[in-house]
């Protein structure tokens, strides 16, 4: 396997493992309780500005695994 294959995939790999860990930090920053009827929502503001920053993050470094891998060119 090459060397640009395999910074290929770490990048793949890593980019998946930020976006799911960005995705549960959006998810726990949010929470909607019901009492007595009515809707309350607690949210936490800068918890949820850094889940969003580490998916654009996931979302580039994916995006540049999957370009070095499939990049034509000399090797």
């Amino acid at each position: 396997m090459k060397t640009k294959s395999i910074i290929s995939v770490l990048l793949i790999l890593a980019g998946l493992f930020i976006g799911i860990a960005g995705y549960g930090k959006l998810s726990d920053s949010t929470a909607n309780v019901e009492l007595f009827g009515l809707d309350i929502d607690a949210s936490n503001k800068g918890g949820q500005q850094q889940g969003y920053i580490m998916l654009g993050f996931a979302a580039i470094v994916f995006g540049a695994g999957v370009f070095t891998l499939n990049k034509k060119g000399k090797p």
